[in-house]
């Protein structure tokens, strides 16, 4: 009969679960590409709860480990570059728009961290602080909804921050 492995307390580890000599505790997995990753915790229970974030990520094809490093820049980028059935100078606007509007402040924030609320306080900040019309708000929600939309399709995250927000935005401010 296999004896179950335990911690310093005497709970009961899971598979690819330790505790480090220091009383910390880690989780060791492997991604889609088979890269090993650790993540740590201070008690057990926060390791389990980050456990399950990372096993249902990983059961649903996404990649969490990416999504965290990833920024919007860089999502933005791959987008416009694939982005072959524009027009040079439709190309050179939506590049002028993001790069102008976003690449600086909100542009810089991780991909996984940006969620629907975020989203909602850039552009009320662009229309109250920035003093933006609603055409030009439009032109930068052109560009950032599809950009998070094809980092839901490739598995960088699991819903689009920007559905919905502008209708919302359009109906309370204009």
């Amino acid at each position: 009969m296999a004896k179950s492995r335990k911690d310093a307390r005497g709970y009961v580890l899971h598979k690819g679960e330790c505790q480090r000599k220091d009383g910390r505790y880690s989780f060791s997995y492997t991604d889609r590409e088979h890269n090993r990753h650790i993540i740590y915790a201070s008690d057990l229970a926060t390791l389990r709860s980050k456990e399950r974030k990372i096993i249902r990520d990983i059961e649903d094809g996404l990649d969490p480990h990416l999504a965290e490093r990833i920024t919007l820049n860089q999502v933005y980028d791959k987008y416009i570059s694939q982005k072959y059935d524009l027009k040079e100078t439709t190309r050179g606007n939506y590049i002028y728009t993001y790069n102008h509007f976003v690449r600086d402040t909100f542009g810089k924030r991780k991909l996984a961290s940006i969620k629907y609320s975020d989203v909602k306080k850039f552009y009320y900040d662009m229309i109250f602080e920035k003093r933006m019309k609603a055409c030009t708000l439009d032109n930068v929600h052109t560009q950032l909804h599809p950009a998070f939309q094809m980092a839901v399709r490739d598995g960088l995250i699991r819903v689009n921050p920007t559905d919905g927000v502008m209708a919302e935005i359009k109906k309370s401010y204009v």
